[in-house]
């Protein structure tokens, strides 16, 4: 039954468009793919028919709920409005859609396994109905053993290139990648039945003379959603080196279309009500964007993923780097206690697991960049790393460092690792930033600049970025372009002046901070 806000009934009378709703109600997201829908509600006819009938199920719902802004659709997604609605009920009210018949092989199914899982907490006697299981902050994806066909491949390829992908999806710190061991246990399982899981990567090997054809699929596990497909043809001996860049590809671009995804979720769903491991990759990817709105929504998500996994580090760690931010970019209100907020997050976070790298190397960027406290900083860097030396962020937020301290080819070398564990991370445009910066201490202008456009092009307000660029065409002998560039510094930030710097940048009374204040400005950058 459906009812407006005044307590009036929706009246709503087709039962496929009953069982839409219903289905839609009861999923993860409040969203499925029409491919899934159609399977339900039309599986004795074909794709076409299929996706006619759909289109004139979603018209006549759309009429009905008009006013309510009820369903909405995006791509290949149909889902309920989740701010607009209130799911009533529970389990312990009575069967699963009781009474309601629809004679469709896919929704009686479906409507089978609904009922299975609707068991009331009170019939299981391990159970306690105040129970609430504690949520996950990371996504968790599988990559399941890739099949081999044909004769002409390397036995165990597939098996290899699936291993592959699993270390370089848990070396990017942005998702939880499920064990080789586990994911083969797995196989000939739906990929939808198994719970625990967000997203796998499937795929097949062939061979191809000195090449090997692969086929890759990303799939939403539990919303049945195929978000992605391609086809790769690496060389056959850097696959058996463990060398190819085709496992880089597959595992960036999986994680780049998570972390949109997860951004599509948090806008259909209020931010209560989306799960904690969408609220954290959107917190961390929207706030590394430099775009100020989408800056202070990160701020809610982590603040809100932080009071629901209170035993969490992650959280903790992300929520003060976003503080560090909100300062660098010259966002915040009151730097001052934004400082203090950032030092206090990070002592959370550690007191909860010292030996956290994430938070040990957010700790060491605080004391770099908000304190210049270098050797403080180092140290931190320095244990961050002998818990994991394989993490992109650890190396790029190391690189900071050694740039205010000058020591160019050492910050070259931390950048070019950290795009060498991640070159297709989804906050390349924030590495890049970095590794202008690093370009720029070595005094390599034309890489310097190449680092700075790729941070711009897709956060043209990051800072950093802004004012490298202008060092580096200035110190490059490009005075015109460089005195445009200081142009769009300025016009991006009012308020900034070469004294501003030099007041409050940690590396200005340092050789090299000294360095490019001068050639701020040289480039006409305004000095008070």
């Amino acid at each position: 039954m459906a009812f407006w806000s005044d307590r009036q009934p929706c009246n709503i009378s087709g039962k496929k468009q009953q069982a839409l709703l219903a289905m839609l109600a009861a999923s993860p997201e409040y969203a499925r793919s029409r491919a899934w829908l159609i399977a339900q509600l039309w599986s004795e006819h074909d794709e076409t028919q299929g996706r006619r009938n759909l289109r004139q199920i979603l018209h006549g719902l759309r009429v009905l709920l008009a006013k309510g802004d009820i369903i909405e659709t995006t791509g290949d997604l149909v889902y309920l409005n989740g701010q607009n609605i209130e799911i009533l009920g529970a389990p312990t009210d009575g069967e699963f859609l009781e009474g309601f018949d629809l004679p469709e092989e896919g929704f009686e199914e479906w409507l089978r396994n609904q009922r299975q899982l609707e068991v009331p907490l009170a019939a299981t006697p391990a159970a306690e109905a105040h129970e609430i299981p504690p949520e996950r902050s990371r996504y968790r994806i599988a990559v399941a053993p890739f099949a081999e066909a044909g004769t002409d491949i390397e036995a165990g390829i597939g098996d290899m290139l699936s291993h592959q992908l699993s270390v370089a999806i848990a070396r990017s710190g942005l998702a939880d990648a499920i064990s080789h061991h586990s994911c083969r246990q797995m196989i000939g399982k739906p990929a939808k039945a198994v719970p625990e899981i967000d997203f796998w990567i499937t795929g097949r090997c062939r061979g191809d003379g000195a090449n090997v054809v692969v086929d890759v699929k990303l799939e939403a596990a539990r919303v049945g959603t195929v978000l992605w497909g391609e086809r790769f043809h690496p060389k056959m001996t850097d696959l058996m080196a463990g060398e190819s860049d085709c496992v880089d590809q597959i595992a960036g671009q999986s994680l780049w279309l998570i972390a949109k995804q997860s951004g599509q979720l948090s806008l259909i769903r209020p931010l209560g009500a989306a799960p904690a491991h969408v609220l954290l990759m959107n917190g961390i990817v929207e706030m590394h964007s430099f775009d100020p709105a989408r800056f202070t929504q990160a701020r809610l998500a982590l603040e809100e993923v932080a009071a629901r996994c209170p035993t969490s580090t992650l959280p903790l760690a992300w929520l003060a780097q976003w503080h560090l931010l909100s300062v660098y970019q010259g966002w915040s209100e009151d730097p001052d206690k934004t400082r203090l907020a950032a030092a206090q997050t990070t002592a959370r976070a550690l007191d909860l697991n010292p030996y956290c790298e994430l938070s040990l190397a957010i700790d060491g960027n605080l004391l770099n960049v908000l304190n210049s406290d270098f050797t403080a900083a180092a140290q931190r860097f320095a244990a961050a790393q002998a818990v994991n030396p394989s993490s992109a962020m650890i190396s790029q937020l190391a690189a900071v460092l050694s740039c205010f301290q000058g020591k160019g080819d050492e910050a070259v070398a931390l950048t070019e690792r950290a795009r060498g564990l991640a070159p297709r991370d989804p906050r390349r445009a924030f590495f890049a930033g970095i590794g202008a910066a690093s370009y720029l201490v070595a005094g390599r202008w034309a890489e310097a600049i190449d680092e700075a456009e790729v941070s711009l092009r897709t956060n043209p307000g990051h800072v950093s970025a802004l004012r490298c660029r202008v060092i580096a065409l200035q110190r490059s002998g490009q005075e015109e372009a460089a005195a445009k560039a200081a142009r769009d510094l300025m016009d991006s930030y009012p308020d900034f002046t070469v004294s501003a710097y030099m007041r409050d940048h940690p590396a200005a009374e340092t050789p090299v901070g000294q360095d490019w204040a001068r050639a701020l400005g040289e480039a006409r950058v305004r000095m008070n």
